[in-house]
């Protein structure tokens, strides 16, 4: 390859790229926003995680205003993650073999 013809393979390989750039740009500003709620939940839950205090007061709280109601979804949030533990667990089984392969 000559000089002029590297010289216009560079060019447009710094043309592609910035075609490229830009197209990446604009996919990046559509997950932006579900990737900044993503934040959100993760800051709250390590807040929640620094503060146990907080939840523990509130779960009382509840528990002392309204005994009945919060034993019953005491029992429904129990049941919902004894079902979650199991299915992750079921779930895991079945994969095992797969990953053999």
């Amino acid at each position: 390859m000559q000089t002029h013809e590297l010289v216009e393979k560079r060019q447009q390989l710094i043309l592609q790229s910035a075609v490229l750039r830009l197209q990446l740009q604009q996919e990046l500003q559509r997950v932006s926003r579900p990737l900044a709620w993503v934040d959100k939940v993760q800051n709250g839950l390590n807040w929640l995680r620094q503060h146990p205090q907080w939840p523990i007061a509130t779960i009382t709280l509840l528990i002392v205003v309204r005994p009945r109601q919060s034993f019953k979804w005491g029992g429904r949030l129990w049941w919902a993650w004894n079902f979650y533990r199991n299915l992750q667990l079921n779930l895991s089984t079945m994969n095992a073999p797969m990953q053999r392969r």
